[in-house]
């Protein structure tokens, strides 16, 4: 079973509600992927500031980034069961949600479960064929927790007040 080692920062604003989708998202995950054993990841919500610096030092980009994933396992010798660590800028996400018009939970599930992904090392970016594979699966694992997770989802004009 895959589960959230530690949430760091949360915005009180989703707190509880992201607790309940956090443990819908990793069941979903550890089902599709028949994980049995128990793996972790940690889970950090950050700033758009701490979203730039971090994408600038770990990834050479120079943008904000609504979700940023530092694997452990890529290129190890030793496999633990920390996965690696997550980091969402939930401000990021607000307004991309209200840029494309889309669900504000709906675009957080979609990212966290993009995240993971990348800590299992599917690279959407090493070509074609593995974006078509890693953004299928992804949508498989997303339209799992939006079944599951149907009356925990609000339109994004309620959660507006992310954009402080």
């Amino acid at each position: 079973m895959i589960n959230h080692f530690d949430l760091k920062k949360v915005p009180p604003s989703i707190k509880e509600d992201f607790s309940e989708i956090l443990k819908i998202i990793n069941q979903c995950f550890s089902s599709h992927f028949k994980v049995k054993n128990n793996l972790f990841y940690e889970l950090s919500f950050v700033s758009e500031k701490q979203s730039l610096q971090l994408n600038s030092s770990l990834r050479n980009k120079e943008y904000v980034a609504d979700i940023i994933s530092v694997c452990l396992w890529e290129n190890a010798e030793i496999i633990t069961p920390l996965l690696g660590e997550i980091f969402i800028c939930s401000k990021k996400i607000a307004k991309d949600a209200i840029k494309y018009d889309v669900n504000f939970w709906y675009l957080l599930i979609r990212m966290i479960i993009h995240g993971l992904l990348h800590l299992l090392e599917f690279d959407h970016e090493q070509s074609d064929a593995y974006e078509y594979v890693t953004l299928t699966i992804q949508e498989q694992i997303v339209n799992k927790v939006i079944k599951t997770a149907k009356k925990k989802i609000w339109k994004n004009q309620e959660l507006l007040s992310l954009l402080g």
